[in-house]
């Protein structure tokens, strides 16, 4: 019967050293139900603790996710561009105003950046919006630069270029301006006015609708001449394609070869025509020299035992790597 007194006695004392490690969850069933008196609680405590340290734990664990939303949602609250150009507590003296001048140099240069980005694109949506071609934007601001250089002669050649400007608008639109001859380049709608034939109004509405159809066919004809332009650039890029597949295919050194050919393919694009492309990459990759690839390391050959050194049998291996070394110094 003793043992069996141990054993309650032992399961006794380990029921409170259980109460104490939830100690705070009984405290608060006790404040919620002071009736119940804490001492007839030790018998059910043998089964219960186990699942109650479980479940006073598991919200322990879960608080942690709980918490990391609000330091997530406060990084994008950080200003962009700034964090990085802070200056540590840590830096004191020259070491400081050095990097606070290299700050400040950093800021400037971001903020003319940005001010040269936004300047570009004003002038391209302003160029845009005339829906002038190239070289018309470039005469243009030619006529402004002629026109406020200063120089009598150079503004003297603004106004011709102005004044032809405004002939041509006047034969477009078919108007009889001073100065403009708008049937200059139709000798029969001028012989049909001198004639009677036909008036001066019917005449500059006549012209105006064959300018027209002029312009429309030499729209029609650029268009048609960029479009077999660009035809045989990709066709010609696509065979320049196939030549450098076959290469690799065949030549071992290709990779070598092609690190030297790499910056040559953008000036043979640049100053030959697209017709000529294959047989000028082809002639660059055949020119291309390479450097005579180096030795093969020269490999160490053990030593070998010679058949009359001293120290050792004739024709006897060694018997270690001293021996070896012995025999061959002989």
């Amino acid at each position: 019967m003793q043992p069996e007194e141990k054993t309650t006695e032992s399961a006794s004392e380990a029921t409170p050293s259980l109460l104490d490690v939830v100690g705070s969850a009984v405290d608060s069933v006790d404040e919620v139900q002071p009736e119940e008196s804490p001492e007839p609680q030790p018998e059910p405590a043998e089964s219960e603790p186990a699942p109650q340290a479980e479940a006073t734990e598991e919200p322990k664990a879960e608080e942690p996710p709980a918490e990391a939303p609000p330091a997530a949602a406060a990084t994008p609250a950080k200003p962009e561009g700034d964090d990085d150009l802070s200056v540590p507590d840590d830096l004191k003296g020259r070491t400081r105003e050095r990097f606070e001048k290299l700050t400040a140099t950093l800021k400037s240069t971001r903020e003319e950046a940005q001010q040269a980005r936004t300047y570009a694109e004003n002038w391209r949506k302003t160029i845009e919006s005339t829906q002038a071609p190239p070289e018309a934007v470039g005469e243009t601001l030619e006529i402004l630069r002629l026109i406020h250089s200063g120089d009598p002669v150079q503004m003297g050649q603004a106004l011709d270029k102005l004044e032809q400007a405004r002939a041509n608008i006047a034969k477009a639109l078919g108007r009889d301006l001073p100065g403009v001859d708008a049937l200059e380049d139709f000798p029969d709608l001028r012989e049909d006015v001198a004639s009677g034939e036909l008036s001066k109004k019917h005449a500059l509405e006549i012209a105006a609708t064959r300018r027209a159809q002029q312009a429309t066919r030499n729209r029609q004809q650029t268009q048609t001449v960029e479009q077999q332009r660009q035809q045989v650039v990709d066709s010609s890029a696509a065979e320049v394609d196939v030549l450098l597949a076959g290469l690799k295919g065949t030549d071992p050194n290709y990779p070598a070869r092609m690190q030297v050919l790499q910056p040559m393919l953008r000036t043979i694009a640049a100053n030959t025509p697209p017709e000529r492309w294959v047989a000028a990459v082809r002639e660059a990759y055949a020119a291309i020299q390479l450097a005579p690839a180096a030795p093969a390391p020269r490999v160490h050959q053990p030593l070998r035992p010679s058949p009359t050194g001293a120290g050792s049998m004739p024709g006897k291996a060694p018997a270690s790597v001293l021996d070896a070394i012995n025999a061959a110094l002989g």
